[in-house]
């Protein structure tokens, strides 16, 4: 009789591969999403940013993994969808609490805060700012209620990292001063200054020189430029202070009505008839002319 052999069947190694590939492909596809989206808005592209955050918030309803949580937090908070980003936020902590990974708490309740800052809640942004702040310490409550050596090293260093970061945003002099006896702007330079002990990467700041006098405004200014060097952050200013945006920025986007009108460096902005038109007024009676 001839000799049979049996059928070739795929080894468990490959099988398991092909199982676990939807997954790991899934997995790069909203990291890959979440890159192009924030890079994207880096550069000004709204229009390419609003399509590749929306797939990252539509990939993330389904996840339980923290990291892919946070990103879906923070891609619904830069598309102004202030519902989503609580949802995901308070998601990305339970899972983060329950998985202990503790190192990820504070990014989880920093979104949490954001999306109620937004949503008008500022008392509970508040809270979750201040929990964020607590949850970077890496003592517990015992061991600083008791003094412990380790909690009183780390409470020295939190402190003496307070101390630089007041010095760098103008804020020394104040240290131990009330922040509500402050006056606006270094009011103002206190929650630029929070915003510092978290850390981050890339720094938001919406108006940040909103109601302040010209001394203020030139002093803030100085700041965020000597944290940008001092600190190598990354910088993304929504400001309609023009002087204060041509000297800071390395690139301009123009919204007008929400509509992208310009794009590029601050002197191909600043002549650019478009942002003339909608900022300045210039060239309407022409066109009303014609």
């Amino acid at each position: 009789m001839p000799r049979t052999h049996p059928i070739p069947v795929p080894g468990r190694r490959a099988v398991r591969r092909d199982r676990e590939d939807p997954c790991r492909s899934d997995s790069a596809a909203h990291l890959r999403d979440h890159l192009d989206g924030m890079r994207a808005v880096l550069l000004g592209r709204f229009d390419l940013a609003g399509a590749s955050l929306g797939r990252v918030v539509e990939r993330g309803r389904p996840a339980d993994e923290p990291e892919r949580l946070l990103r879906s937090a923070a891609a619904a908070l830069m598309l102004g969808n202030v519902t989503e980003a609580r949802r995901a936020g308070a998601r990305a902590l339970a899972a983060v609490r329950t998985l202990g990974a503790g190192a990820l708490a504070p990014r989880a309740l920093e979104y949490l805060a954001y999306a109620e800052l937004r949503s008008g809640r500022h008392q509970l942004a508040r809270t979750h700012a201040e929990e964020g702040l607590r949850s970077a310490r890496r003592a517990g409550f015992a061991a600083s209620a008791l003094r412990l050596p380790g909690a009183v090293r780390e409470q020295r260093a939190h402190l003496a990292r307070a101390r630089e970061i007041a010095e760098l945003t103008g804020l020394a002099e104040h240290f131990d001063s009330p922040v509500h006896l402050l006056p606006c702007g270094d009011r103002k330079r206190v929650e630029l200054a929070r915003a510092l002990c978290l850390e981050p990467r890339v720094l938001l700041l919406d108006e940040p020189v909103a109601g302040m006098n010209a001394a203020e405004r030139a002093r803030t200014a100085d700041v965020i430029g000597t944290l940008r060097a001092e600190l190598g952050l990354t910088v993304l200013l929504v400001e309609h202070d023009m002087g204060l945006v041509m000297r800071l920025a390395d690139e301009v986007t123009v919204l007008d009505f929400g509509r992208t009108i310009a794009h590029g460096t601050p002197d191909e902005v600043r002549r650019d008839p478009r942002v003339l038109r909608a900022c300045l007024g210039t060239g309407t009676e022409e066109e009303d002319a014609a």
